[in-house]
């Protein structure tokens, strides 16, 4: 069996570089190449578990998304041994969609986590006596009302807790803090976090749009620099400029009536 990431591949020869990851794992030294993998599919069964699966697939036609094709030929035949497992936050959004169209797998959806198992994986890493059980409690609360993503979670505390060293002084840095004090970091340095890491999740909301939601996006955006941030756009006025937008072909005018 083996485990890759594919985020960690060198965006140069994806595919040679997972190939050489899988034969070093399987014991097969240099001799890393697709007909070598198929050859040891036919005598054997092979567990192949890509994790950040959809990082393949980011360009369409690119080495990776070819190297995803030939993987799921191989594990289509059945009687190579090849069993591939992709593993993936994407769900629902282009990458997703790309992985469906060209292999078709089993899909199974793991539920996010929620408040309380947020919180307790976070009580569990960094306890209570660095960082007040309030601020864990909210963030808990707010990532669990959002992605549900545990490492989100993480990230944001440990800004909270940048925060908090950048705002004492040396002397109370070089404090010992005891059993009986006071958290350090409070609900306000978490608050601050969360604030600043909105700006990244945002970001990240819109990298996952669909491309004609990020064209509306982009013409609504556009057109509210125009008429001022607290003018409201109506959806008819709305679909008139994508209407128009279609004349320079941004995308075609059968997708209008999917804008609601």
């Amino acid at each position: 069996m083996a485990s890759l990431f594919a985020s960690s591949i060198a965006k140069d020869g994806i595919q040679k570089g997972m190939l050489e990851q899988v034969a070093k794992r399987m014991g097969l030294g240099n001799d890393a190449n697709m007909a070598n993998l198929e050859k040891q599919a036919k005598d054997n069964v092979l567990i192949l578990i890509i994790d950040e699966v959809d990082m393949l697939l980011k360009r369409q036609d690119s080495d990776g998304e070819r190297f995803f094709r030939d993987l799921i030929r191989i594990a289509n035949e059945e009687h190579l041994g090849l069993r591939l497992i992709g593993i993936s936050n994407s769900v629902n959004d282009d990458s997703s969609t790309r992985i469906k169209e060209i292999g078709a797998p089993e899909e199974v959806v793991f539920p996010s986590y929620d408040e309380s198992e947020l919180l307790e994986i976070v009580t569990k890493r960094v306890g209570n006596s660095t960082v007040d059980s309030k601020a864990l409690e909210l963030v808990s609360r707010k990532i669990a009302a959002t992605s549900g993503d545990a490492r989100k979670v993480m990230e944001i505390v440990s800004n909270a807790v940048q925060r908090c060293i950048d705002s004492l002084s040396e002397e109370a840095l070089s404090k010992e803090v005891g059993v009986d004090d006071q958290p350090p970091v409070k609900i306000n340095h978490m608050m601050w976090a969360i604030r600043e890491g909105n700006i990244i999740k945002h970001a990240y909301m819109i990298q996952k749009l669909p491309q004609l939601a990020k064209i509306v996006l982009c013409i609504a955006v556009a057109y509210g620099h125009v008429i001022g941030p607290k003018a409201e756009i109506r959806i008819s006025y709305l679909k008139k400029l994508c209407t128009t937008a279609t004349n320079h072909a941004l995308f075609d005018s059968s997708d209008i009536g999917s804008i609601t």
